[in-house]
């Protein structure tokens, strides 16, 4: 029952949970590399915010658009 009947049914409010959890862990994860982190990419966007390199900010910010997309996209395949 569980296998033909409960998971079939229940797969795409799985995915879109999935979906949702992960567009919300990289926003919560790029906030804790804005705040508290030397590396990465939100320390990056961060940075380039505080001493004005717009080149950089909107290149970050570009990297971190694309890596949203790629992710959504993969799950949601």
């Amino acid at each position: 029952v569980l296998r033909r009947l409960v998971l079939p049914g229940a797969w795409p409010v799985l995915r879109a949970g999935l979906r949702l959890s992960l567009n919300a862990a990289i926003v919560v994860l790029i906030s804790v590399e804005m705040l508290s982190g030397h590396d990465g990419l939100g320390a990056a966007v961060w940075q380039s915010w505080q001493t004005m390199r717009v080149e950089q900010l909107y290149g970050t910010l570009l990297v971190l658009a694309v890596l949203g997309l790629v992710f959504n996209r993969c799950l949601g395949r």
